[in-house]
């Protein structure tokens, strides 16, 4: 099936599948806020290779699987805020080396590991702001050669 933006936000969509969008190959645009998402299973974006902008705020995700975005090497733009995302595993942004922007505000982040941003050689713009951070590590953002704005205000 050839769909290259799909538009499922403001609805209550309580999960995904793991296949959710196995045959849906050419997708540029996933919108998926403003629902009741809770999780994102490992392997549910392996075939979204095209994808340019992913959105999934405004939902209660409290976790990420490792690897979840490991085939998202054309990601432009990922905006995950308003969650309950607590932590950041080691290596999942990795493979986002085009991504641009980064939005993680106003969830519940606690730290950041040492090596969560080092590969994002084009993130200009990094939201942080409204999380739980008590401290960042000196090498936080070792990496980041492009950025242009991080915002880390308003946290605890």
């Amino acid at each position: 099936m050839f769909c290259r933006y799909l538009y499922l936000f403001h609805n209550r969509i309580p999960a995904l599948h793991v296949d959710s969008f196995k045959n849906l190959t050419q997708l540029s645009g996933i919108y998926l806020h403003n629902n009741e998402i809770t999780e994102l299973p490992a392997g549910l974006l392996d075939s979204s290779t095209k994808l340019y902008e992913l959105e999934l705020h405004s939902n209660s995700i409290s976790s990420l699987a490792p690897g979840l975005f490991a085939n998202l090497r054309n990601l432009n733009r990922l905006d995950l805020k308003n969650n309950l995302i607590e932590e950041i595993p080691d290596g999942l942004f990795d493979a986002l080396e085009n991504t641009e922007h980064i939005d993680l505000s106003n969830n519940i982040l606690l730290h950041l590991p040492d090596t969560a941003f080092n590969q994002l050689r084009r993130l200009n713009r990094l939201y942080l702001n409204s999380n739980r951070l008590m401290s960042v590590s000196g090498n936080a953002f070792a990496g980041l050669t492009a950025l242009e704005r991080l915002y880390l205000q308003d946290n605890r």
